[in-house]
C-alpha cells in the first residue's frame, strides 16, 4: 500500500505548505532590497497556489504560518504589525483564491483565452493590492518615508509578480495532479529513449548557458541581453510544452534573481528585470500552454482516427447491414454485409444510388412517407420492413433510421442500421404453429375426454333401458305385439349405444373386440359395399399387399375408418368424375421418417401396416386442414356424426398415427399406421356352447352407484336364478365382502364409482378372499378398462350396455358357473 493510500493528500499537503512557507519565508530574505521588502517573495505564491487546490477552509493554516514566521522581521517595534501584515496578506490572497475558483476551478494556469485573462490579472492585480496596502501600513507607522513610498510599492509588487510566476505555475502542474488523484505531468513523458532525454538535457544546458553570459561574460553583462533566453526557452516550450515552459521560467526567474543578487540591483535594472520576467512568462507559459494543447488535440485526433478505424472494422465485419445517405437519401456508404446481400462488389457500385433501390415498392414507399419524416421530427424510426437481395427476394429485417443535423433544422445525412430476422420470423412462425398444434392437441384431448365422459354416462343410462327391454320380452308370448314394440325400444337403445361407441372411438377409448387381423382381406371382403358407397361417377380402385402383417384391431372399427374414408373422398370428389384408391402395404418407421408431421400419437420406430386412402377431388385449404379433425365439423351443408374425429379417435385406441397430405385442387392422401405383428397367434375356440337354457344359483354381490343398473342386474340374475345383494358403492362392496365372502358365488363390480373405484374395490376382494369371482362392468371399452389390471385381473369383463342375453352369455363362460 502506497503513501498516498496510507495518509490523506491533504494532511501531505499541509505539511508540505509549512515546510515550503519557512524554507521560502529564509529564501526571500537573501533577495531583500528594504527591510521586509524582497524582489522574489515565493509565499505569496504558495499560498495562493495551496487555497486554490484545497479550499478556503485551509485559511487559519495560511495565516498561522504567515505569522508565525512574521516574528523573524527584527525591524518591527511594534508588536500588532507582524499579526496585521499577515492577516492582510492573508486576506489578499485568500480573496484571490475566491476569485479563481469561482471562475476556473481549482487550476490557476493559462490556457485557453478566459483561463490566460484570469491568470493574468490575478498575477499583475493580487501582488499590487497587496503591495500598496502593506505600504501604506509601513509609510503610517513611519518605516518608510513619503519620498521612498512608491519605489518601496514597486519593489513589492515585484518580489510577489516574481513569487507567483515562479511557484503558482510549478505547483499547478506538478503538485496539483496528485493532490487530486489525476496522473503526474511528467517533463520526460514521451521522451523514454537516451537521445530525447539527452536533448532535453542539452536543452536545459543551453538555457542555462544563456543565462551565465547576461549576469557573468563580459561585455554580455553590461548590456543586460536577457533576450538570448527566449531562444532555449522556445526551443524548450516547442518540444515540452506547458511542464517544460513552468521548469524553464522558473529556472530563469531563479537564475535571474540570483545574479541579480550577486551583481547589485538598482532601480533601472529591477526593471528591466521585472520586464524581463514578465516577458518570459507570457511566452514561455503563453507558448507552452499552446503546444500542450496543440499536442492534446493530435492525441485526440490520433485517438479519434485510432476509433473510427475500429469503428469501421466493426461496422464491415458485422453482419448487420450498415447504409448511410445523404439528405436526398442517395448512398454514401454500405458496408460489406449489405454488398455481399444484394451481390456487388466495390462500394463504387452502390454509391450515389437512391436507396430506395434496395428495397420493395411497398417498403420504399413508406421509407419515404413514415420512416424519413418519423426520423426528423424524432430522432429515428424503427420498424420491420423487408430488403432486396441480389436475386429479388424480400428478406425480412428489423431496421432503425436516424436523422444527424448539422443544425437545429437541417439534416446532414441519415445512417440506417439493418438486422436480417429471416430466421427469428421463421422461429416465431414455427413457434407460432407449435402453440397452435398444442392447443389443438389439448382441445381434442379435452373433447375426448368429455366425449368419453358422456358416452360412459350415456352407456349406463342405456343398460337398464337394455335389460328391462329384454327381461320383458320373457314375460311375453311370441307372438304378442308388445314384442314389436320392443323390438324397436331395443333397435333405438342400439342406435344410441352406437353413437356412443362413436363418442368413445373419437376419445380413444373404444376398441372393443381386438383379434388379429389381416387389413388387405378385410379390404377385399368390404370391397362391395365400398363400390356401391361410391357411386357410379368414382371409379375405386384397390391396390392390396399380399401377404401383409397381421395387427391387432376390432374389424367393426377397421371397416368404420374404411368407410368414412371412402365416403369422405366420394365426397370431396362431387358431382364430377374422379377416383379413389385404397391402398395397403408394410412400411418400416425411423427416425427420418419421423421427422414428418403426424396426427394422434408420434409412432415409436419400428414395423407398421399403412393404409392409404387417395382421392382426386378438390383437396382442402390450410383453413379447412386445420379443423378436419374437430368433432361435428364439415364443409358440407349439414355433418352428420363424429366424422374424421371419430377416425382419429379410432386410431389413436389402435396405437396408430395419421398422416394427411392435401392441396387445394390436387385431393386429399390419408395415410394410416398400424404397428404390425411379428407373428400370427394362434386361435383357441371355447371347450363349450353357449346354447340351450342356463340356470344358476347362489348369491351374487352387485357393487354399482347407479340404482337403475342394479335394480335390472338384480331383475335378471333372479330370472337366472341367483339372489342378489346390492352395494351403492366400492366401500359399501368392500365392507360386505369382508363379512359374506363365503356365502358369495360371484361379485358384478362396476369399474367408475365414487369414494372407492371398481378397481380399488377388486384388489381389496382379491386379497380378502381371491376364490370368489369378479365380473367388471363399464361404459369404456374392455381392452383399455382391463390394462390398469398387471397382476390380478377379473374374471371377465361386461360392457355397457348390456341385455339379459349378454349378461348370461358372460356368465356361462366363467368355469364356476359352467354347470350352472
Amino acid at each position: 500500500m502506497g503513501l498516498r493510500s496510507r495518509i490523506s493528500p491533504a494532511l501531505i499537503a499541509c505539511a508540505t505548505y509549512v515546510v515550503l512557507r519557512a524554507a521560502a519565508h529564509f529564501t526571500a530574505s537573501l533577495f531583500e532590497v528594504s527591510p521586509g521588502i524582497s524582489i522574489w517573495y515565493p509565499p505569496c505564491g504558495l499560498a495562493l497556489s495551496f487555497l486554490v487546490l484545497l479550499g478556503f477552509r485551509y485559511i487559519p493554516l495560511v495565516f498561522a504560518a504567515n505569522f508565525a514566521l512574521s516574528g523573524f522581521f527584527p525591524d518591527y517595534s511594534i508588536w500588532w504589525m507582524p499579526p496585521l501584515l499577515s492577516f492582510v496578506n492573508t486576506a489578499n490572497y485568500a480573496a484571490a483564491a475566491w476569485f479563481v475558483r469561482r471562475f476556473l476551478g481549482s487550476v490557476l494556469l493559462p490556457g485557453e483565452t478566459r483561463a490566460t485573462a484570469i491568470f493574468a490579472l490575478i498575477v499583475i492585480l493580487a501582488p499590487a493590492t497587496m503591495a500598496l496596502n502593506g505600504n501604506l501600513i509601513l509609510l503610517t507607522q513611519g518605516l518608510i518615508t513619503t519620498s521612498t513610498f512608491w519605489h518601496s510599492v514597486l519593489n513589492w509588487w515585484v518580489g510577489d509578480v516574481s513569487g507567483l510566476l515562479t511557484v503558482v505555475p510549478a505547483i499547478m502542474v506538478f503538485a496539483a495532479p496528485w493532490i487530486r488523484g489525476e496522473p503526474a505531468n511528467s517533463f520526460a513523458s514521451d521522451n523514454k529513449n537516451c537521445c530525447k532525454i539527452g536533448l532535453s538535457i542539452l536543452q536545459g544546458l543551453t538555457l542555462i548557458g544563456c543565462l551565465v553570459l547576461v549576469f557573468v561574460v563580459k561585455p554580455f553583462g553590461d548590456y543586460n541581453l536577457f533576450y538570448l533566453c527566449f531562444l532555449p526557452l522556445i526551443w524548450i516550450c516547442f518540444y515540452h510544452g506547458l511542464v517544460g515552459a513552468t521548469l524553464a521560467t522558473l529556472v530563469i526567474t531563479m537564475t535571474g534573481l540570483i545574479g541579480l543578487h550577486i551583481a547589485g540591483s538598482t532601480p533601472q535594472l529591477v526593471m528591466h528585470f521585472l520586464l524581463f520576467e514578465l516577458a518570459i512568462a507570457c511566452v514561455g507559459l503563453g507558448l507552452g500552454s499552446a503546444v500542450t494543447r496543440r499536442d492534446k488535440v493530435a492525441r485526440a485526433l490520433l485517438s479519434s482516427k485510432a476509433e473510427t478505424t475500429r469503428l469501421s472494422q466493426v461496422i464491415e465485419a458485422t453482419t448487420d447491414f450498415v447504409i448511410t445517405t445523404d439528405a436526398e437519401l442517395r448512398i454514401l456508404y454500405a458496408n460489406t454485409s449489405l454488398l455481399r446481400l444484394v451481390g456487388k462488389g466495390p462500394l463504387a457500385s452502390l454509391r450515389d444510388q437512391p436507396i430506395q433501390k434496395l428495397f420493395s415498392t411497398t417498403t420504399a414507399v413508406q421509407l419515404q412517407q413514415d420512416a424519413i419524416p418519423t426520423a426528423l421530427a424524432t430522432g429515428a424510426w424503427h420498424g420491420e420492413p423487408s430488403v432486396l437481395d441480389g436475386v429479388g427476394r424480400e428478406i425480412p429485417v428489423s431496421m432503425v433510421v436516424q436523422a444527424h443535423r448539422d443544425g437545429p433544422n437541417h439534416a446532414v445525412i441519415f445512417s440506417f442500421v439493418l438486422r436480417n430476422i429471416a430466421q427469428q420470423k421463421q422461429a416465431e412462425a414455427e413457434r407460432l404453429e407449435g402453440e397452435r398444434r398444442l392447443q389443438q392437441v389439448q382441445k381434442l384431448e379435452s373433447l375426448g375426454v368429455l366425449a368419453g365422459g358422456i358416452a360412459h354416462d350415456f352407456n349406463n343410462l342405456l343398460t337398464p333401458l337394455l335389460g328391462y327391454a329384454s327381461l320383458a320380452r320373457l314375460d311375453l308370448p311370441e307372438d304378442s305385439p308388445v314384442q314389436q314394440t320392443l323390438n324397436k325400444i331395443e333397435k333405438s337403445t342400439e342406435r344410441a349405444a352406437a353413437l356412443c361407441q362413436q363418442m368413445l372411438a373419437y376419445a380413444g377409448r373404444n376398441p372393443l373386440s381386438f383379434s388379429e387381423i389381416n387389413l388387405s382381406q378385410l379390404i377385399e371382403d368390404t370391397s362391395q359395399l365400398l363400390r356401391v358407397s361410391t357411386g357410379k361417377k368414382r371409379s375405386l380402385e384397390f391396390d392390396l399387399t399380399k401377404p401383409l402383417p397381421r395387427i391387432t384391431a376390432d374389424s367393426i372399427q377397421m371397416r368404420q375408418i374404411l368407410m368414412n374414408l371412402v365416403l369422405n373422398g366420394s365426397e370431396a370428389i362431387g358431382e364430377n368424375p374422379g377416383k379413389i384408391t385404397v391402398r395397403t402395404r408394410e412400411e418400416t418407421i425411423d427416425k427420418t421418417t419421423l421427422a414428418a408431421r403426424f396426427h394422434g400419437r408420434e409412432p415409436a420406430p419400428g414395423s407398421y401396416v399403412v393404409l392409404e386412402i387417395e382421392d382426386t377431388g378438390s383437396g382442402m385449404t390450410p383453413e379447412v386442414y386445420a379443423r378436419i379433425f374437430e368433432p361435428f365439423f364439415s364443409t358440407k351443408f349439414s355433418g352428420h356424426g363424429l366424422g374424421l374425429a371419430a377416425v382419429l379417435g379410432i386410431v389413436k385406441s389402435h396405437n396408430g398415427a395419421i398422416q394427411v397430405k392435401t392441396a387445394q385442387g390436387k385431393g386429399t392422401l390419408f395415410r394410416l399406421f398400424f404397428p404390425a405383428l411379428k407373428a400370427p397367434t394362434k386361435v383357441t375356440n371355447l371347450p363349450f356352447a353357449l346354447t340351450g337354457p342356463w340356470q344358476g344359483s347362489g348369491t351374487v354381490l352387485i357393487v354399482d352407484d347407479e340404482p337403475d343398473v342394479c335394480s335390472v342386474l338384480t331383475r335378471a340374475l333372479e330370472v337366472s336364478g341367483f339372489k342378489s345383494e346390492v352395494a351403492a358403492d366400492g366401500m359399501e362392496g368392500v365392507e360386505y365382502f369382508k363379512k359374506h365372502s363365503g356365502d358369495l358365488r360371484l361379485v358384478l363390480l362396476d369399474l367408475t364409482m365414487p369414494r372407492m373405484d371398481g378397481e380399488q374395490a377388486f384388489h381389496e376382494m382379491h386379497r380378502i378372499n381371491p376364490n370368489v369371482p369378479v365380473i367388471l362392468m363399464s361404459g369404456y371399452s374392455q381392452k383399455l378398462s382391463l390394462d390398469r389390471f398387471t397382476e390380478a385381473k377379473p374374471a371377465a369383463f361386461l360392457s355397457k350396455p348390456f341385455d339379459y342375453r349378454g349378461l348370461q352369455a358372460c356368465l356361462r363362460q366363467l368355469p364356476a358357473f359352467r354347470n350352472g
